[in-house]
């Protein structure tokens, strides 16, 4: 038999596929749950978590949550209302940390179009916490699936999914490549496109386009689309007006870091997931397809009802230097405490608001035959002390014990330093090592340096509208990057040498205000060949 039946057959048993429905309700679900499985996860430490046959494991903040996932085919691209309704609900066996669910089960849906045909994907995280804090599992369920009129496209970084692609956007034309590791505004200048190969002489600016995927995580499930192709960015290029590339001419752009941030609204924290698989974004320039794609503006409204003047920081180390199992995604860092026991992390947030808490996560790893501990102090001030048993390898037993600390800290300090100290018995062996440290901070909306990005989780609300007052905002310019590949040059007024602008915080924005004074500058990579995988036709194995 081909392999192309095998997985027809696999397909239709993991995915319902209901043929060119519009309003309509599912058959019903039952999910067959299992015992409460332990694991190494890829932070790190050793977790519980509840499965059901057939169920989706996706990782939210470190921690393992088992999805229901359906796909329907639709008549078109149309908005749909999605609950779950003829519900059986049994209480479920807590073994995940706090505030590790919400008080209601999460649906999510979103529109994918694949060639030429609209599919509806729904994803059920089918476990919550009830009124008296315990938490509940869906064993039974239907899904009611109304029809609206707005369209709405899945985005992993708010930029709309297009139609599939014959070819790929790099099959023609002249390409260089070039990279980012860290999210602010890049320079290009005249010298650094020479250095790619580019004859500034002979190019129109006009038609420079940038093309990229943007940061972050592509998403591993098949079923959650992704962008058909790559996307071409939104930039600035200074001196284009006279069609000649002139040796003051420059291009500036948004670029971005690897790894994904995200927001918790449940929690109100910050938290990162590191790229697996590179330390860099790419990016890709030509002149050869016609006028490019530059910012466009944001207007400032009026009759605010929220005043900004502060915003939330989360930094993180998380250095990826060893695999303590030489398999899998859980990597540490390889500066360990061995012979060094006392290490030091520190955490720079200008303008801190003091009146408000730092928040610090931290994971770590250890290994020896008898207990150990770290000693963890903020600002030379104790707040906790992980406690370790003895390691006991074995092919059934992980490969080190770990731990989780999390806490609210407080700092009058622009300066802030996390230390760590190994204990440990001095005629045994023993080491440990850090999988990562976060810190959370409010600092005031004061410009500083060359270059800010700020996000402002207390802006958000229904109906909320905000006016960002940014102090030291005199000389500066805003972009909103929430579409990180699309900006928007924000529009606003000065006084006093303050930038205010007001727009509707609904949804959570990101920006970045900069002067003239400096930029990053990308790394060079070099011409890339033509390519086509669009065009490519894979035929399965006999």
């Amino acid at each position: 038999m081909k392999a192309t039946k095998y997985f027809l057959t696999l397909f239709i048993c993991m995915m319902q596929l209901l043929a060119y429905a519009q309003n309509f309700v599912s058959n019903d679900v039952v999910l067959n749950w299992k015992k409460p499985i332990t694991v190494n996860t890829p932070s790190g430490s050793i977790q519980h978590y509840l499965q059901f046959e057939h169920g989706i494991l996706q990782l939210d903040d470190n921690i393992s949550k088992p999805h229901y996932s359906a796909k329907f085919e639709v008549s078109g691209n149309w908005n749909y209302d999605v609950k779950i309704i003829s519900t059986q609900i049994d209480l479920a066996e807590d073994v995940y940390p706090k505030k590790s669910f919400e008080n209601n089960f999460i649906v999510k849906n979103y529109i994918a179009e694949e060639r030429g045909h609209y599919y509806l994907l729904i994803d059920v995280l089918p476990l919550q916490y009830n009124a008296n804090g315990q938490l509940e599992k869906l064993n039974q369920f239907k899904l009611q699936c109304d029809i609206s009129t707005k369209n709405k496209f899945y985005s992993a970084q708010n930029y709309s999914t297009k139609k599939s692609v014959a070819h790929s956007v790099l099959a023609t034309g002249t390409w260089y490549q070039f990279a980012t590791n860290k999210d602010g505004m890049y320079k290009i200048d005249a010298n650094l496109l020479q250095q790619m190969g580019l004859n500034t002489a002979s190019i129109n600016p006009k038609n420079i386009r940038i093309y990229s995927m943007g940061g972050g995580n592509i998403p591993e499930l098949n079923a959650i689309p992704r962008p058909d192709d790559l996307a071409e960015i939104a930039i600035e290029v200074v001196g284009e007006n006279d069609g000649v590339f002139n040796s003051s001419d420059y291009i500036l752009f948004y670029g971005q870091q690897p790894d994904d941030i995200k927001y918790n609204s449940t929690t109100k924290l910050f938290s990162h997931q590191k790229n697996l698989y590179s330390n860099q974004t790419y990016y890709y320039i030509t002149t050869d397809l016609g006028t490019g794609k530059r910012f466009s503006s944001q207007a400032s409204v009026s009759s605010a009802n929220t005043i900004v003047t502060g915003f939330d920081d989360y930094q993180y180390y998380d250095e990826d230097g060893i695999n303590l199992a030489h398999t899998g995604r859980t990597w540490f860092d390889a500066n360990n405490f061995d012979n060094t026991l006392v290490r030091n992390y520190n955490f720079v947030f200008d303008n801190l608001i003091t009146t408000e808490n730092l928040h610090t996560r931290m994971y770590v790893a250890s290994q020896s035959v008898t207990n150990t501990a770290m000693q963890i102090n903020f600002n030379n001030a104790s707040i906790g002390n992980m406690s370790f048993p003895p390691f006991t390898p074995g092919y059934d037993q992980p490969i080190a014990n770990t731990k989780f600390l999390e806490t609210n800290v407080n700092s009058n300090l622009s300066s802030n330093t996390i230390q760590l100290t190994y204990s440990k018995n001095p005629n045994i062996a023993g080491i440990a090592w850090v999988d990562y440290i976060s810190l959370q901070a409010r600092r005031a909306l004061i410009f500083t340096g060359s270059q800010m990005k700020f996000i402002d989780a207390k802006s958000v609300g229904v109906n909320n509208i905000s006016t960002f007052t940014v102090n030291n905002g005199g000389a500066i310019k805003i972009l909103d990057i929430t579409n990180p590949l699309e900006p928007l040059v924000q529009q606003g007024s000065v006084n006093n040498n303050q930038f205010l602008f007001t727009i509707a915080t609904d949804t959570l924005h990101s920006f970045i205000a900069y002067n003239s004074a400096s930029f990053f500058t990308p790394t060079l990579i070099g011409s890339i060949s033509n390519q086509d995988i669009h065009a490519q036709i894979i035929n399965a194995p006999e």
